[in-house]
């Protein structure tokens, strides 16, 4: 890789908490791009045309579904020029994106994905309770909802090559579809059982693929450490718990794409939140720099 393409994807229609759609505006208001290297290329999706909400069991599918088309592509044109695709969100619904953009390029049998955050989101429309498309980006990944749900080219990841960190709130519909797809979940219990860095190697020593796609989402912390956000849940780790695993994940896989998601900037009375998500990207971002020629 030679470098970092950082997008902006202001979406909020995947989820029902507004505020997200802010944090790429805000982030970089204070100082988001001296976190990233000079030479970093970035740019923004226009925030999407309001659209009624349609299905109850797919909300806003149509604008979540062709905003994350035009995410696709724009995180494909990055990986294809050999920059690291930095997608800065928005709700968790981005990843269907951003993942799909990676796997275009790579080859989805080539491309593995470790997913940071407190929910699975491998709900299909089929078995979410709330119809919220948050929760089912990974589903639609898979191949596993249905046309209105899918982007064009799917699938764009196997099941074998998912690794979820973190998850505490799993629906009933979802447990069988991770049993059937054969994803590895490490909850929040397995994560202190052996230590955040035996979790990490555990994880680095079972992707074989080539490439990476990593996705993280704020309510993989804990709701009293980290509060910016739509669903904040107890029981969950750190900020040196998600600096540790994404300063391993950067700088030992070959990390093509990555997702920042869920931060809401309008639930940050005094901008801790803000300052600690810098930190957590910083981190990435110098794991990553090992591997840039």
């Amino acid at each position: 890789m030679n470098g970092f393409s950082v997008i902006g994807a202001p979406l909020e229609a995947g989820a029902p908490t507004r505020g997200m759609e802010d944090a790429y505006e805000y982030l970089t208001g204070i100082g988001m791009k001296d976190v990233f290297p000079s030479g970093t290329e970035f740019t923004s999706l226009d925030r999407p045309f309001p659209c009624p909400e349609g299905d109850s069991k797919m909300k806003y599918r149509d604008e979540v579904v062709p905003f994350c088309e035009e995410l696709a592509a724009r995180v494909g044109k990055a990986v294809s020029s050999g920059r690291i695709a930095f997608t800065v969100g928005g709700d968790h619904a981005v990843a269907m994106g951003s993942a799909a953009g990676a796997a275009r390029v790579c080859g989805h049998e080539n491309v593995s994905v470790i997913y940071i955050d407190g929910h699975t989101d491998i709900n299909t429309e089929n078995s979410t309770v709330t119809g919220y498309i948050h929760g089912m980006p990974l589903a639609s990944l898979m191949g596993l909802c249905g046309e209105k749900l899918t982007l064009s080219g799917a699938p764009f990841l196997l099941g074998k090559n998912t690794f979820i960190i973190g998850a505490r709130s799993i629906d009933e519909g979802e447990r069988p579809i991770l049993k059937s797809q054969g994803v590895r979940v490490y909850a929040p219990e397995d994560i202190i059982a052996v230590g955040t860095e035996r979790v990490a190697r555990d994880v680095i020593s079972s992707v074989k693929t080539k490439y990476v796609h990593i996705s993280f989402d704020v309510d993989f912390l804990d709701g009293g450490v980290f509060p910016a956000t739509g669903y904040r849940m107890p029981g969950g780790m750190g900020i040196e718990d998600a600096k540790t695993l994404l300063a391993a994940f950067s700088s030992e896989l070959n990390v093509v794409s990555a997702d920042f998601a869920e931060y809401n900037p309008h639930l940050d009375r005094d901008g801790k939140c803000g300052k600690e998500s810098l930190e957590i990207i910083k981190t990435f971002v110098e794991g990553s720099t090992k591997n840039i020629s």
